[in-house]
């Protein structure tokens, strides 16, 4: 599942705006699990379609007005999309070309739209919804394996992950970056189990090889007495 949150964690911090799916038999877990490993509180609005009435407000406004009173977050994070089919006579289908027709009112917000949306309904939308779908920049599947994963693998991956980029990056400001994500890895592993992920050597050569001034060097040396 690493692989797909790291996709996810590049489109963000690249894009500016676009559409977003993001394929899964667990919703909520994803939507839990992104809004944690990326850091999206003060970014996202996640809007819940649970909480929606046909007969209180039309979809494109209920969504549209929860954008609106949260205009300075660039991600918007819309879940159980399908959850309000039942509202509607034909279904799946009205809920699709509804958001047919939004497709550019949305996209006028100049925001990312992530859709967090199970496989039934992904499929709907490439259907019924072919608008819409040409605006999709991304789309990311979950597999139901993944969810068999334990947290500690979870975090191992993520680590082996950064250990990569830290390996074929040339940059000292992204390395110091880098060696933050790492260090917050390590953190998050030692509060699950108690031990330390990784040898203090590794360490030490990770910051022999990474260290490029004084305040660097202190970053560093903080690491590794940890």
């Amino acid at each position: 599942m690493y692989q797909q949150i790291e996709k996810l964690r590049l489109f963000l911090t690249h894009a500016k705006q676009g559409f977003v799916i993001l394929e899964t038999m667990k919703p909520s877990y994803i939507k839990n699990m992104i809004y944690d490993q990326l850091n999206l509180q003060s970014k996202a609005v996640i809007i819940d379609m649970k909480t929606f009435s046909p007969r209180l407000t039309s979809l494109t406004y209920f969504i549209t007005q929860k954008v609106e009173a949260h205009e300075n977050r660039s991600i918007v994070v819309i879940n159980h999309l399908n959850h309000i089919s039942k509202y509607y006579p034909t279904g799946d289908f009205d809920v699709a070309q509804i958001i047919n027709f939004s497709r550019d009112l949305l996209s006028d917000f100049n925001k990312i739209f992530i859709f967090i949306l199970p496989v039934y309904f992904v499929n709907v939308l490439i259907h019924y919804a072919k608008d819409f779908y040409d605006f999709v920049i991304l789309k990311i599947e979950f597999q139901t394996d993944d969810f068999l994963q334990p947290d500690l693998k979870f975090l191992k991956n993520r680590l082996i992950f950064q250990k990569d980029l830290l390996a074929n990056c040339n940059n000292p400001t992204k390395k110091a970056k880098i060696i933050d994500e790492i260090a917050s890895i390590e953190k998050e592993y030692m509060a699950k189990t108690g031990e330390a992920f990784g040898m203090p050597e590794n360490k030490l050569d990770l910051a022999q090889k990474t260290a490029y001034n004084l305040d660097f060097n202190q970053k560093m040396s903080d690491i590794i007495q940890e």
